[in-house]
């Protein structure tokens, strides 16, 4: 008895050790490598169009648009928060693009030729970031606002001098997207593209031209996309 007791229990051990040995394995979580603050630097390409239009009632002008492209630098910090494979995160970027593009609009050099010359001095950011991560790979939507220094100026070079300016700092909606790499807890690639509009800007120059009641309006628009390239450094 005592050795058939001995036996069953020697198997019955063996069995439960089998059953533990084959319970399947958890599936392993995502490691959270995106949470954190981070700093970095951009370069890439900047695409700005711009517009001025006439609309003074009866009165006749040039209207047109014009379309500048230029490198620039630029310094962005942020920071990111990871649950899962979803990562949410908020950034702000600055750049000096400093470039001014000016059209001609009639014959050159002639009374009745204008020009129009658009500027944006310097051009900042503030967005959040959602994005899904693959491992070292985050693919991200972003969106928020803009803010920049604008400059447009219409005028008359031969005769009459600036008809209309319109500068300042202005505000839009930005949105975009992005995918970033990660070589290592600290280190990180990404490729980014922007695209904003800011709101039309309207001049009235109330007697114009020395004209009592000689309202002379203008209208501006400035459209910006970026697509840049960056380093991050995360701690």
């Amino acid at each position: 008895m005592l050795s058939t007791v001995s036996w069953l229990s020697l198997a019955a051990t063996a069995g439960a050790a089998d059953l533990v040995t084959k319970a399947p394995a958890l599936a392993p979580q995502p490691v959270s490598i995106w949470s954190g603050p981070y700093i970095g630097l951009d370069v890439g390409g900047y695409f700005h169009k711009a517009s001025s239009s006439e609309e003074t009632p009866g009165f006749v002008g040039f209207d047109g648009s014009l379309s500048d492209t230029s490198a620039f630098v630029s310094a962005h910090a942020g920071y990111n928060w990871q649950a899962g494979r979803a990562v949410f995160g908020v950034e702000a970027d600055i750049s000096s693009p400093s470039r001014r593009a000016t059209a001609v609009y009639g014959p050159a050099f002639a009374p009745t030729a204008e020009t129009f010359t658009t500027e944006i001095r310097w051009l900042s950011t503030f967005r959040g970031r959602v994005g899904v991560s693959f491992s070292n790979l985050l693919v991200y939507a972003t969106g928020g606002l803009a803010v920049a220094d604008i400059s447009n100026t219409r005028s008359d070079p031969v005769i009459l001098g600036v008809l209309a300016r319109d500068q300042g700092v202005r505000t839009a909606p930005v949105v975009g997207g992005g995918v970033e790499y990660k070589f290592n807890r600290q280190w990180s690639a990404r490729v980014e593209g922007l695209w904003m509009k800011f709101p039309d800007g309207t001049v009235n120059t109330n007697d114009a031209f020395g004209v009592p009641g000689l309202n002379y309006r203008t209208r501006f628009t400035n459209e910006v996309a970026t697509v840049r390239g960056g380093v991050s450094l995360s701690w």
